[in-house]
């Protein structure tokens, strides 16, 4: 989390989770319908080659499926991807806090096992159900612009522009009323460097 300092945000909780835990939660939830862009064929979670062919259209995904959609690019930008998958989480999201799968949070919390990091507590985790069940509450997403490359090692990264940081950084501020000049912690990376730190 400590990325975030870039933009000045306090991270007061996280959640991590591998494709695993992603496939679990979807499969956990009885899966999401999506409208699928377009045709195509992808790895699936154990990387086996073109397992997974979605036909594009609304439809109904299982895990495997709904990760599938998350990762492939074959026919888009990156950009695009990350906006599918913001769009895709917000899916999981309303259908996991929706009434029909309240029942099931625990089922959730069981299928991700090890396969998920969080600084939440199990009462913490229930207890933001009740801004799900909240019918007034909106879930917004922002995007960061910028270009991809690769690096001298051959590592791809994504370079944000600074002119889009500032952007962000303002947004994010605004919605948590936070001030340019308003010292911040951040519970998350503290949480975090105590964890590296009692490895030592």
């Amino acid at each position: 989390m400590r990325q975030w300092k870039n933009f000045q945000i306090p991270v007061d909780y996280y959640v991590r989770m591998d494709f695993n835990a992603f496939v679990d939660v979807v499969d956990a939830i009885g899966g999401i319908n999506y409208d699928v862009p377009y045709e195509f064929k992808e790895s699936d979670s154990n990387d086996k080659k073109d397992s997974i062919h979605l036909k594009e259209g609304y439809q109904h995904l299982n895990g495997e499926q709904a990760l599938a959609l998350a990762r492939t690019r074959k026919h888009d930008s990156d950009f695009e991807r990350g906006k599918r998958q913001q769009e895709l989480l917000m899916t999981i999201a309303k259908k996991a806090t929706s009434a029909e799968s309240v029942l099931k949070i625990d089922d959730v919390i069981a299928a991700v096992g090890d396969n998920m990091s969080t600084n939440l507590t199990f009462p913490e985790m229930r207890g933001f159900l009740s801004y799900g069940l909240d019918e007034n509450v909106e879930m917004e997403t922002v995007n960061l612009a910028g270009q991809g490359g690769y690096s001298e090692s051959g590592a791809w990264y994504y370079y944000v522009s600074e002119e889009s940081r500032q952007e962000v950084t303002g947004t994010l501020q605004e919605h948590l009323e936070i001030e340019d000049d308003e010292e911040t912690t951040d519970y998350a990376s503290k949480q975090e460097e105590n964890h590296q730190h009692d490895s030592y």
